[in-house]
């Protein structure tokens, strides 16, 4: 219980005694409602945030979005790495046997590869970032939730184009 400083000086005299004592008590009072309310307002934190680490929602360029579990969005981050990676050996594999006439600066196979190489920037700096046991900044690792459904659908735009020469 919090008692006014005074407090002790003045329990010669009752009265007053009394009254610091109980003003000393709604004091007290005041103090645990404000505290046991911060405490409640940290509790439902702290579950958020808890549940916000377990679950990702991820944001796909349709405008569809999906709630997976932590290790769902890995194997499905795996999988858009992997298919990434196959489309751009396809990619080298198809451009080295072309000649220069088909590979022109504004031709669609480039743009589609550019577009590609920005889109799944933060898939591949994520991933040899992992590989060679580097941290991953906390900002990219949030923004991976809408970068690899981007990066997935740009692929595939770049398959398509592969796969029509």
């Amino acid at each position: 219980m919090l008692l006014d400083p005074g407090a002790h000086r003045e329990i010669a005299r009752p009265d007053r005694a009394v009254r610091s004592v109980s003003l000393s008590r709604a004091v007290a009072e005041r103090v645990d409602r404000r505290f046991s309310w911060i405490l409640r307002a940290l509790g439902l934190v702290a579950t958020l945030a808890i549940s916000a680490c377990s679950a990702v929602l991820v944001r796909y360029p349709d405008g569809a979005t999906a709630w997976q579990s932590r290790a769902e969005f890995a194997i499905y981050v795996e999988q858009v790495f992997r298919f990434h990676n196959r489309v751009v050996n396809d990619l080298i594999v198809t451009t080295s046997l072309l000649d220069g006439e088909e590979l022109d600066a504004n031709s669609p196979l480039v743009n589609s590869e550019r577009t590609m190489a920005v889109a799944c920037r933060d898939l591949n700096d994520t991933v040899s970032a992992s590989y060679e046991g580097r941290e991953t900044s906390f900002f990219r690792k949030l923004q991976l939730p809408a970068t690899v459904p981007a990066c997935e659908a740009a692929t595939k735009s770049l398959e398509i184009l592969l796969n029509e020469l």
